[in-house]
């Protein structure tokens, strides 16, 4: 008998890619029994974060994106990040851990226009190199 069950297929193995793959079956198993469960299948051209999202390193930054158009979803994405790290041993399995950073920067300050200035992170050409300790 052919399997007629309906197949999801998610391509690119990257940060997005896998994250999509891993919330897609935790819903589908909440919803369906294992036997009438959609198929779930994730295609790469090499192997998980073979591209950008595996050059970074594994580090994350909640407040680089302060300011900006992404700054909530930078936010939204570090808090989820810990929360899985929680629920799923992330400490022992993978090394997570939260760790204190300094950035500044020496040969340029970013400077943004007065609406956008939300935090100390950013600073004007007149003001102090140091940005932030996060």
């Amino acid at each position: 008998m052919a399997d007629e069950r309906e197949t999801i297929v998610i391509i690119g193995a990257g940060i997005i890619g896998v994250s999509t793959a891993y919330f897609t079956a935790k819903k589908l198993a909440e919803k369906y029994p294992v036997d009438q469960r959609p198929r779930l299948i994730l295609l790469e051209q090499c192997e998980p974060g073979c591209s950008a999202s595996g050059k970074s390193g594994g580090f994350l930054a909640r407040h680089w994106s302060d300011g900006t158009d992404t700054e909530k979803l930078a936010q939204f994405s570090y808090d989820l990040h810990a929360k899985l790290a929680a629920e799923l041993g992330g400490a022992d399995k993978w090394g997570y851990r939260a760790v204190d950073t300094f950035c500044a920067e020496i040969d340029r300050i970013p400077v943004m226009p007065a609406k956008q200035h939300k935090s100390s992170h950013f600073r004007t050409e007149a003001e102090s190199v140091v940005t932030s300790i996060e």
